[in-house]
């Protein structure tokens, strides 16, 4: 971390770059693919065109959420719209379940049970290794902007804990499209190999629960989100830092967070502080320690400074 070690880092990457770079791998993949596939008869290759279809849509999804989270607050929604980047989210996440894993577990079945060749294979390892690399390009966009908060020690925890959901959906989306490329060149290598054409309808199955699988990993991560979940123990320590460098202040009774929306967190505070103050000392040091706090953590958005005083428990 940066700033001695106490402030949380912004990433670099904005969410929008990394979103239309993934569209337009999408977008590639999608007319790509689905041109070899109609040339070669492989399901291998409708099946990542699927995925590339799906990933359009999800990528589409994903805009329109950014979009909308970006309302300003009104009075029906006083902290904003923030955490209908969420919904969107998890629309993105069903639509990866339904669309590309289930159609394409069951073209891969449909092969397996009755073979057939493929045609011009060279063209798909021409798509394939294209679909690769610009996956892996844009994989390595998501992962820069997920390296830039410091959610967790390692990048699993980063993606498990971050509320950056739009890019945790990229990364899945990027992820899964290298991670089917790779399937591909090896069911059609196996399949050259052998000459079995069963492999051609394996790779589309394993693709299709490839994608189930991440599907449900970002379906699940969204949920806690959108029931209401609160900011890691390590965000937590570090506001409760922040507001006990304030010398008035005595003790943080009670730290409630929830995020409102993607690096947007709600904090409710609890603080007991020295006696003596007068109202506009008060009003002061609780100005200060908003401050105080939204520096050392940015993904501050809101926070409510209560005084309270600690119960005494009788012997």
């Amino acid at each position: 971390m940066n700033n001695k070690g106490n402030t949380i880092a912004k990433a670099q990457i904005s969410a929008q770059r990394v979103i239309i770079t993934s569209f337009a791998v999408d977008l590639i993949d999608l007319v790509f693919n689905l041109t070899v596939a109609i040339f070669t008869g492989s399901v291998v290759m409708l099946a990542e065109a699927l995925q590339g279809g799906a990933d359009l849509l999800t990528s589409s999804l994903l805009w329109v959420g950014i979009h909308r989270s970006g309302r300003r607050a009104n009075r029906k929604y006083r902290f904003g719209h923030g955490r209908e980047l969420f919904f969107w989210v998890l629309m993105a996440g069903v639509a990866m379940f339904m669309l590309t894993a289930t159609l394409s577990v069951l073209l891969g079945v449909e092969r397996i049970l009755h073979p057939a060749p493929i045609h011009n294979s060279w063209l798909t390892y021409i798509a394939l290794l294209l679909g690769l690399s610009t996956n892996g390009y844009a994989l390595s966009l998501s992962l820069r902007r997920m390296r830039g908060v410091h959610v967790g020690p390692n990048m699993w925890q980063r993606f498990r804990h971050s509320s950056m959901v739009e890019t945790k959906a990229t990364l899945v989306l990027d992820m899964l499209g290298s991670l089917s490329a790779l399937i591909g060149l090896a069911a059609i290598g196996l399949y050259q190999i052998t000459g079995n054409a069963r492999f051609d309808g394996v790779g589309a199955v394993v693709i299709g629960v490839a994608t189930a699988v991440l599907s449900v990993m970002l379906i699940n991560g969204v949920k806690d989100l959108l029931v209401g979940r609160s900011a890691t123990n390590d965000i937590e320590s570090l506001i409760r830092k922040a507001v006990l460098e304030v010398d008035e202040v005595q003790e943080v009774l009670d730290l409630r967070t929830m995020y409102l929306g993607s690096e947007r967190l709600l904090v409710n505070l609890e603080v007991h502080m020295k006696g003596g103050l007068e109202t506009r000392e008060i009003e002061k040091l609780i100005d200060k320690i908003k401050s105080r706090v939204k520096r050392r953590a940015p993904i501050v958005s809101h926070i409510q400074v209560e005084l309270e005083t600690p119960t005494i428990r009788e012997p």
